[in-house]
Protein backbone atom coordinates (compact mmCIF):
# COMPACT_ATOMS: atom_id res chain seq x y z
CA UNK A 1 0.00 0.00 0.00
CA UNK A 2 1.24 3.41 -0.77
CA UNK A 3 2.00 5.97 2.66
CA UNK A 4 2.57 8.75 -0.13
CA UNK A 5 1.28 10.28 -2.49
CA UNK A 6 4.76 10.13 -4.09
CA UNK A 7 4.90 6.26 -3.21
CA UNK A 8 1.33 6.29 -5.17
CA UNK A 9 2.90 7.76 -8.36
CA UNK A 10 6.11 5.47 -8.41
CA UNK A 11 3.69 2.64 -7.93
CA UNK A 12 1.26 3.57 -11.23
CA UNK A 13 4.87 4.21 -13.20
CA UNK A 14 5.71 0.45 -12.85
CA UNK A 15 2.30 -0.43 -13.69
CA UNK A 16 2.38 1.72 -16.84
CA UNK A 17 5.94 0.27 -17.72
CA UNK A 18 4.93 -2.83 -17.15
CA UNK A 19 1.75 -2.72 -19.05
CA UNK A 20 3.83 -0.84 -21.80
CA UNK A 21 6.19 -3.87 -22.33
CA UNK A 22 2.53 -6.70 -22.24
CA UNK A 23 0.27 -4.42 -24.41
CA UNK A 24 2.28 -1.56 -26.35
CA UNK A 25 -1.19 -1.52 -28.13
CA UNK A 26 -3.77 -0.42 -25.56
CA UNK A 27 -0.65 1.39 -23.69
CA UNK A 28 -1.93 5.19 -24.96
CA UNK A 29 -5.83 4.53 -24.35
CA UNK A 30 -4.18 3.39 -20.20
CA UNK A 31 -2.30 6.44 -20.19
CA UNK A 32 -5.31 8.75 -20.81
CA UNK A 33 -6.83 7.31 -18.07
CA UNK A 34 -4.19 6.55 -15.23
CA UNK A 35 -2.64 10.34 -16.25
CA UNK A 36 -6.21 12.04 -15.60
CA UNK A 37 -6.67 10.18 -12.76
CA UNK A 38 -2.79 11.44 -11.50
CA UNK A 39 -3.29 14.94 -12.59
CA UNK A 40 -7.03 15.45 -10.02
CA UNK A 41 -4.77 13.85 -7.61
CA UNK A 42 -2.22 16.99 -7.97
CA UNK A 43 -5.17 19.48 -8.19
CA UNK A 44 -6.47 18.46 -5.24
CA UNK A 45 -3.16 18.56 -3.39
CA UNK A 46 -2.78 22.16 -4.89
CA UNK A 47 -6.27 22.89 -3.65
CA UNK A 48 -5.73 22.01 -0.18
CA UNK A 49 -2.17 23.60 -0.23
CA UNK A 50 -4.25 26.85 -0.73
CA UNK A 51 -6.71 26.60 1.51
CA UNK A 52 -4.59 25.67 4.45
CA UNK A 53 -2.29 28.87 3.56
CA UNK A 54 -5.16 31.31 3.08
CA UNK A 55 -6.30 30.21 6.60
CA UNK A 56 -2.86 30.94 8.28
CA UNK A 57 -2.36 34.11 7.10
CA UNK A 58 -6.23 34.90 8.64
CA UNK A 59 -4.53 33.27 12.00
CA UNK A 60 -8.02 30.97 12.21
CA UNK A 61 -5.65 27.68 12.23
CA UNK A 62 -2.60 27.15 13.23
CA UNK A 63 -0.37 23.98 12.26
Amino acid sequence: MAKTLNDTMGFWKAVQNEFFALHPDVYEELMIFVGGRITDIRKDMLKEKEYIEEWKEKELICL
